[in-house]
């Protein structure tokens, strides 16, 4: 995740959070023995998906808050990602649903269909994203999908384009300043930008690692220079692109590698 102007990355194989500044330089690191994902909010407040529930902590790895979640009620093992919108509410994929927090982590509602032409329940979804105009993304097997903030459907990106079984193989979202959508594909170790047709327009990296290459690349981000951050997990680093593809930096914990970025 990234917020103003630093990257936290969660390693869940080495059981650390990281703190790098905006050259890529380890700011600070935390222990996290059972973290699943990361986001942070506007105020650098950063809130951790675990196995057992989420906690909020200060961007100094402070812990502020904690509550459980009923682990029966996700319905798929990939659904434990969180994002946050510009009112600071967090939004936790419990695979078939959506549970809507406000930034104390009190609950406010869960989302379980969104309404085209009649209610429709969510297929499993995949992973969720906010783009800057504060839009819900719903990634499934085979759309993404764009809601209102009365989960209203605005607009359907079919994946059906993406030849043989690359659709299930895409594994994050993310959207740029000018909210063109981006996802890794652990099929070909690239990034992909689509068009709302579903064709591909570029495609960034393959697999090695050099700068600019990947090895399962798997959690996006943008950050406020709207430079795009991988999780490039097969060669334990994180790097930081330019939209046209290269490299502005790569880092690791020198120490021991990222384990699980």
């Amino acid at each position: 995740a990234s917020s103003q102007g630093s990257t936290y990355v969660l390693d869940a194989a080495a059981k650390k959070v990281h703190k790098i500044n905006s050259a890529g330089q380890n700011l600070l690191s935390w222990d996290e023995n059972d973290g699943l994902s990361l986001a942070t909010n506007q105020q650098e407040q950063v809130y951790i998906r675990t196995t057992s529930g989420i906690k909020k902590l200060t961007k100094n790895g402070k812990l502020l808050k904690k509550i459980s979640l009923n682990s029966s009620s996700v319905d798929a093992a990939y659904a434990k990602d969180v994002a946050i919108d510009k009112n600071n509410y967090v939004y936790i994929n419990m695979g078939k649903a959506i549970h809507v927090y406000d930034s104390d982590l009190v609950f406010i509602k869960t989302i379980k269909t969104y309404t085209s032409s009649s209610a429709v329940k969510f297929n499993l979804i995949r992973t969720i994203a906010f783009n800057k105009n504060n839009n819900l993304f719903v990634q499934t097997n085979v759309a993404i999908l764009q809601l209102d903030e009365n989960n209203k459907l605005i607009n359907r990106l079919l994946l059906s384009k993406l030849p043989g079984n690359q659709a299930i193989k895409l594994y994050n979202l993310a959207f740029d300043a000018s909210g063109k959508p981006y996802l890794s594909d652990l099929s070909c170790d690239c990034i992909k930008q689509l068009d709302w047709q579903g064709n591909v327009v570029k495609t960034l990296g393959g697999f090695g690692s050099l700068p600019s290459q990947y090895y399962a690349p798997t959690v996006l981000a943008f950050d406020k220079n709207n430079q795009l951050i991988v999780g490039d997990t097969g060669n334990f680093r994180v790097q930081k692109l330019a939209l046209a593809g290269a490299a502005v930096w790569t880092t690791s914990d020198e120490s021991n590698k990222f384990k699980n970025p």
